[in-house]
């Protein structure tokens, strides 16, 4: 015979049975070593007291109790079963009740939840039954003034991090929760609960459109194929009614579900909860679309015998999975229409993990595309800010711009060029000829004066941040681009702190650098073995006696000079001009270089037994 399953006490019953304990013993003096209460849902339950704390006055009366319940969840064990809810209690001189949190409980710090802003994370129906054990105790013992009840969790604050709540903008600690008092084994309510508070917090921000995933499968893919960080999405597990019936309930306009084709198959069956406890129905329902779509039995009886839906995805020709995939999202989009009903838009985009997107249904391009304008509205309103990136494009060549920079300048809205006339830099040239459709990007200019005069610098670099930051307030993402490596004496760097420091996120992207790039022109090594390698921004002596191999950068007008050490000091040289680019000019000694150098040229040096 199986056995009957053991039900456990929520957070919020374990809060009210140490505030009954510690409301006796401040009040009356009397210790309770057990307690009774009755639950939100009306029934009487016995907490043991673990702990029972006190401060007494010299006249001997208390001035502050603190009792502990440990917290037992049953058969639904979860991250709080076992931990200590203490209430701590003391006495006011003003009539009413004070609730605060305070160790491990959790802080509200966004709207949407059942507590304001700014509130202590205990949920409506517990702080009804601590305020309802408070009054009791007050007209039991003939109490006439007020209370203050404190919370505490110890530990909570590491146990949150594994919970929902930072998602939920709940920070510092656990929730107070519970609506019965009562957690019943293998009970769906808590996550169903969160889905809801999370759906309220997305709303409460001025969201319209939702999108949603049922696990870290689809969170991935969202961000993997169009940024769409975790944060922004509703984790909705196998609760796929229930999310479609609350974002309708709290009056989202639209809801985009984005999932394994191994999970939301079953929505093509009608199925609206796709935990495998509910059924499992995936093969039959890939074989019948087979079926349907012309792809015989032969083969709707090979996907039967499959045992993961990737699998049986490959039972099929090309064109067979498309036409099958067609008939599992008509049949996905009429279970969601039919859930939703006229005032929501429901729409799904299904994929997998080696094909990437398998099939949509007709409106989830227009919903994803509403999701992503109303992002961009919330950033430009200051829901969100924007984003820096510095992007190195390598030194000339536009097959060594990387595919990191590549992704980052196709995905920035505006494209950041140090100069007056943007399209004019090397550096947006270079990026052009690599990614055409840099022609139609929002292209601003940065204004990064060659001069040594510090205030002008400093002058330049201020009004530069300020365009930027300008920017990345209207929520944009910003890409300057800049030759070769921008951690490489690049004039972006002194934007990129400043940027920084003003409290905007920035990203480097790296680049080839130059030295790098010339040393495969020549078809040489840079170092080896032990060698040292010294990259060095202008003429130097003493430079020129460091070991190993040295790196002069952006020779230029100071060549003449160069030219003239290098000689003297017998060492072998070589010398590239515009590597990469039109006019790229390359000697292969001091002799051979000649007394005038663009600004694009390096030269690399190394001792001759070094050759």
């Amino acid at each position: 015979m199986r056995r009957k399953l053991e039900r456990g006490y929520t957070t919020g019953s374990c809060a009210q049975a140490s505030a009954k304990a510690a409301l006796k013993l401040l009040l009356s003096g009397e210790e309770s070593r057990t307690v009774t209460v009755t639950l939100a849902n009306g029934e009487t339950a016995v907490f043991p007291v673990e702990e029972l704390q006190a401060e007494q006055d010299c006249d001997g009366t208390f001035r502050e109790v603190c009792c502990g319940v440990r917290k037992r969840s049953g058969d639904d064990p979860d991250i709080t079963d076992g931990i200590l809810v203490y209430c701590r209690v003391k006495k006011k001189e003003e009539p009413g009740t004070v609730l605060e949190g305070g160790t491990g409980i959790g802080r509200v710090t966004k709207p949407g939840l059942e507590q304001p802003v700014g509130s202590a994370a205990i949920n409506r129906v517990p702080r009804q039954m601590l305020e309802k054990e408070a009054r009791e105790a007050a007209e039991r013992y003939h109490y006439p003034g007020g209370l203050v009840l404190t919370l505490e969790i110890p530990g909570g604050r590491e146990l949150a991090e594994k919970t929902f709540n930072p998602r939920l903008g709940i920070e510092g600690g656990l929730s107070v929760l519970g609506t019965t008092g009562i957690v019943e084994p293998m009970s769906s309510q808590a996550l169903v609960d969160t889905i809801r508070a999370e759906i309220r917090v997305k709303l409460a921000e001025g969201r319209q459109y939702l999108v949603a995933a049922p696990g870290n499968y689809g969170l991935d893919f969202l961000w993997e194929s169009w940024k769409i960080p975790e944060e922004a999405v509703v984790k909705c597990s196998n609760f796929i009614g229930e999310t479609v019936d609350m974002a309708a309930e709290n009056g989202a306009r639209g809801i985009l579900f984005v999932a394994h084709i191994g999970k939301f198959v079953k929505l093509a069956g009608g199925m609206m909860n796709t935990h495998s406890r509910c059924g499992d129905c995936r093969m039959e329902l890939l074989a019948a679309a087979a079926l349907r779509a012309g792809a015989g039995e032969k083969k709707a009886l090979a996907i039967l015998e499959a045992a993961t839906t990737e699998a049986a995805l490959d039972v099929l020709s090309g064109a067979e999975r498309q036409k099958t995939m067609r008939e599992i999202m008509k049949k996905i989009e009429e279970t969601l229409r039919r859930r939703a009903g006229e005032d929501l838009a429901a729409e799904a985009m299904v994929f997998s993990g080696t094909r990437g997107i398998l099939g949509q249904t007709k409106g989830a391009d227009t919903l994803l595309r509403q999701f992503a304008e109303e992002n961009r509205r919330l950033e430009r309103s200051g829901g969100m800010k924007g984003k820096l990136y510095g992007v190195g494009v390598g030194p000339g060549d536009p097959e060594l711009l990387t595919l990191q920079a590549v992704r980052i300048i196709r995905e920035s809205d505006v494209i950041l060029v140090p100069g007056k006339v943007p399209r004019e830099s090397v550096a947006w040239q270079i990026a052009r000829a690599g990614i055409p459709e840099l022609e139609e990007k929002e292209t601003v200019g940065v204004e990064m004066p060659m001069t040594r005069e510090k205030e002008r610098l400093q002058e330049a670099h201020r009004k530069a941040r300020e365009r930027i930051c300008g920017i990345l307030d209207e929520g944009k993402r910003a890409a300057f681009l800049t030759l070769g490596d921008p951690t490489v004496y690049s004039t972006y760097l002194y934007v990129h702190r400043q940027v920084q420091e003003a409290g905007y996120e920035t990203q480097i992207v790296n680049g080839i650098p130059s030295f790098l790039a010339a040393a495969a022109r020549l078809n040489e090594g840079l170092v080896e073995n032990t060698g040292q390698l010294h990259v060095i921004p202008a003429p130097d002596r003493e430079a020129l006696e460091l070991p190993g191999t040295r790196v002069f950068m952006k020779a230029g007008k100071q060549t003449g000079k160069l030219k003239k050490l290098l000689e003297e000091a017998d060492v072998s040289a070589r010398v590239v001009e515009r590597c990469g680019m039109e006019g790229e000019r390359v000697w292969r000694s001091a002799k051979e270089m000649p007394a005038e150098l663009s600004y694009y040229s390096l030269v690399i040096v190394k001792d001759r037994e070094e050759e």
